[in-house]
């Protein structure tokens, strides 16, 4: 329809004829389609936003825990250094000394619990939820270590420990089986402490000998 001059009347009627003319299920089959895409799209970028995040701190706990674990040996690896020069420079003899026979031994610092301390800390403030608890239970586990009188002895429990943290982040116990497995410490250490002769409970996660088969 062609309308001449400013026919107001010609001009709606041209309107309405186009607006008849108009798909209307095509627009909003189209525009449906568009807003359940863009919602799709929406839940799956959330999806993996979220997943990246979980895959992230993962990362940052595992790091955590590997430093702790690394803070661990290097403790108990100095503690024992600095035990067995103090024996060694008990048993010496004082008189091949002052004969100069014999050089004096030189007692190595006693470690400083600093590191440890340190990574236990930041492993704490990563974790949360659960992971917070194993932390928690495993800071005060370390801690009580400390008043175990024999230095052998509390390596091994030191070494416990660290043992119980790797089966925990390796997957191979969850949260709650790795607090029962630091219990299992803190009641051998406990008894240690008394210095009575009730039979130690079973250390946690002990190194055996199994024959290994390479899985097809």
């Amino acid at each position: 329809m062609s309308c001449s001059g400013a026919d107001l009347t010609c001009e709606v009627a041209r309107v309405a004829d186009a607006l008849s003319g108009f798909d209307w299920d095509g627009f909003t089959a189209t525009l449906l389609a568009t807003i359940v895409g863009a919602a799709v799209a929406a839940l799956v970028s959330i999806y993996l936003y979220r997943h990246e995040l979980r895959t992230r701190r993962r990362g940052d706990v595992d790091a955590g825990v590997v430093a702790l674990i690394r803070a661990i040996q290097a403790f108990t690896r100095d503690y024992a250094m600095f035990q067995s020069t103090l024996k060694a420079r008990a048993h010496q003899s004082l008189l091949a000394v002052k004969n100069g026979w014999d050089e004096r031994i030189v007692v190595t610092p006693e470690p400083d619990r600093a590191e440890l301390d340190t990574a236990v800390e930041a492993l704490v403030v990563m974790t949360n939820k659960k992971e917070r608890v194993v932390a928690e239970r495993v800071r005060q586990v370390l801690y009580e270590l400390n008043f175990i009188k024999d230095a052998e002895q509390a390596a091994l429990e030191f070494h416990a420990v660290r043992r119980v943290l790797v089966a925990w982040r390796a997957t191979k116990r969850s949260d709650e089986e790795t607090i029962r497995n630091l219990n299992v410490i803190d009641a051998r250490r406990q008894i240690l402490e008394q210095g009575t002769d009730t039979a130690l409970p079973a250390p946690p996660e002990p190194y055996v000998r199994t024959p290994f088969t390479l899985a097809e």
